[in-house]
């Protein structure tokens, strides 16, 4: 019977780290265990104290990203940014977003750049809705993005899925290559 208790205290003191280790030693010492009482646990403030078990989750609130979340996390923020820039019609920052030898369908990069200058600048207004972002991550720093894209100006409409193949370059992701297909 007095080892049946003697474990007990012992898983007990085990569990309650630190302070229920101090007491089972106090209790061994000072005290027979034939009738002593389970010991208690220790108070929740020094548990909170203590680092998490491995394969404990993050409390709430203090996730930490994995290297793939935290590259969609920056897509998104992409996406978020680059239709903000087109939107308002903020053509430098807008053409930041694309890799420097980025052409769409023009003959050079330089070509496409002012193409896109002069057609985001007519437009009086213009109005983006953008969908919920897919995201495939590839090998080497490259990722495909999807969504649901409506465009509205005083001279254009145009519902559809556009598509942004993007690498990341220098701790930056820059457009690619792009597609659009129309509803």
């Amino acid at each position: 019977m007095a080892n049946d208790k003697t474990g007990q205290g012992i898983k007990l003191a085990a569990i309650s780290i630190g302070v229920g280790m101090f007491a089972l030693s106090l209790s061994s010492i000072f005290s027979d265990f034939s009738g002593a009482q389970p010991l208690p646990a220790p108070p929740d403030t020094m548990l909170q104290a203590l680092p998490p078990a491995a394969g404990t989750p993050a409390p709430s609130g203090e996730h930490l990203a994995t290297p793939s979340e935290k590259a969609e996390g920056e897509l998104r923020n992409l996406v978020q940014a680059w239709s903000k820039a087109w939107s308002e019609q903020d053509t430098a920052t807008y053409l930041a977003f694309y890799a420097p030898g980025y052409a769409g369908n023009s003959d050079s990069p330089e070509e496409w750049r002012a193409a896109r200058k002069r057609i985001i600048g007519q437009a009086r207004f213009i109005d983006l809705k953008i969908g919920e972002t897919a995201i495939e991550l590839g090998s080497n720093d490259r990722a495909t993005l999807s969504f649901a894209l409506d465009y509205t100006s005083d001279r254009l409409e145009d519902h559809g899925t556009k598509t942004l193949q993007v690498r990341r370059n220098n701790g930056r992701w820059l457009i690619e290559n792009e597609t659009f297909a129309a509803n």
